[in-house]
């Protein structure tokens, strides 16, 4: 409904690739497709491809792309609606508000995205006020980290008013295995 959020990666081969998309489905389906993907021009500012989309289960905002060893990895925000309409046995349902995770070798192929699950708690399942989250993925001197945000500044205030702050946790993903974690006070 929404095109906004975007998320950019450069392939191995240097082609540019943006993600985006945002907002509920109003009748609180599972599967939305609503996030796209598409294939940017040598210019980085047009398109060289159709929209794709992508069908990431309860999918709210935050889109997320990146590009680790030959594998197309989307991440974003799911939604804050009630699972008790999960339709799948071999992978749990993310929690509301978390991150989830989807893996491609070909991000033009919509039936291509694998569902990898949620991996990135909400802030208040990690014992801090719930928020809605972004997040990135990022690799550093060997250790792989997840970059997110968290009300600590609006804890800290004693206040309301969607204040966040950025926030740095270790994230020991693969390329296609990510454990479900959860921010920290501490972080790194």
């Amino acid at each position: 409904p929404a095109p906004f959020d975007p998320g950019v990666c450069i392939d191995e081969n240097g082609v540019g690739w943006l993600a985006f998309g945002g907002g509920v489905d109003a009748k609180g389906r599972v599967h939305t497709e609503v996030p796209k993907i598409v294939k940017l021009g040598n210019d980085m500012l047009s398109l060289d491809s159709k929209f794709v989309s992508i069908d990431a289960p309860y999918f709210f905002e935050a889109s997320e792309l990146n590009y680790v060893n030959g594998t197309y990895i989307y991440t974003y925000s799911s939604d804050w609606q009630p699972r008790d309409n999960w339709d799948r046995d071999d992978i749990p349902a993310m929690s509301m508000c978390s991150m989830g995770c989807l893996t491609s070798k070909t991000p033009l192929d919509s039936k291509s995205w694998e569902f990898q699950g949620g991996f990135f708690l909400n802030a208040g399942d990690s014992g801090m006020e719930w928020c809605n989250n972004h997040t990135h993925l990022m690799e550093y001197k060997n250790e792989r980290y997840i970059l997110h945000h968290t009300s600590h500044s609006q804890e800290r205030m004693k206040t309301k008013g969607g204040f966040r702050c950025m926030c740095v946790d270790y994230l020991p993903y693969s390329d296609t295995s990510f454990p479900l974690t959860k921010a920290t006070r501490e972080g790194v």
